[in-house]
């Protein structure tokens, strides 16, 4: 594996990771509203 193609690799992991955590953020505000 060259190290551009990690670098590439790394910063797609990172940009995945946040929109995953968004969606999750959105799921867990929409649970808590149906809760309350």
């Amino acid at each position: 594996m060259k190290a551009f193609d990690k670098i590439d690799y790394l910063e797609f992991y990172s940009k995945t990771v946040v929109k995953v955590k968004q969606q999750i953020k959105k799921l867990n505000q929409k649970v808590s509203v149906t809760e309350a």
